[in-house]
């Protein structure tokens, strides 16, 4: 086994000396600010979609609708149907396509749909708008020291 000698810094070759400098990363100008084409299509300008699955468990009047999931991607919506029809015995066909929503009906009157909604909001907040402040709420609405529970005409005085 043969062992080589080490250098010493002051043998070592300059090109190989790392400094702190030399291995940080180069400095970069701050991100600029996403204007609206760089926004990701569903953020950028409203209105906004949301699919909602809906589940009906029977068709004579005693049957009840409910809201299984709201979901931001139709896509995922569709998703959710056909694994719900394949659990119930009668799966959807594979090849669907994702632009319309999935629905599917059991014999028994078992339903599942998918129903795409518009969500426009009332009103748009700034940033830098901060929320009102509430006043302070007392626990008493009489003024400080006073005993709620007792009357002026009885001066205070506990039975």
């Amino acid at each position: 086994m043969t062992v080589k000698p080490t250098m010493s810094a002051e043998e070592e070759p300059s090109a190989h000396k790392r400094t702190a400098s030399s291995t940080s990363a180069l400095p970069s100008p701050p991100p600029a600010k996403r204007t609206p084409n760089n926004l990701p299509p569903n953020r950028r300008t409203f209105p906004h979609a949301a699919a909602l699955v809906f589940y009906r468990d029977g068709e004579d009047s005693t049957s009840s609708t409910s809201v299984l999931g709201v979901y931001a991607d139709l896509a995922d919506a569709n998703d959710k149907v056909r694994k719900l029809a394949e659990e119930q015995g009668s799966p959807l066909e594979a090849s669907r396509n994702d632009l319309e929503p999935a629905r599917w009906s059991a014999p028994d009157g078992a339903a599942c749909w998918v129903e795409v909604h518009v969500v426009t909001p009332k009103k748009i907040v700034k940033r830098e708008v901060s929320p009102k402040e509430e006043p302070v709420k007392k626990l008493y609405d009489s003024e400080e020291g006073e005993d709620p529970d007792v009357e002026e005409e009885e001066g205070g005085h506990y039975d």
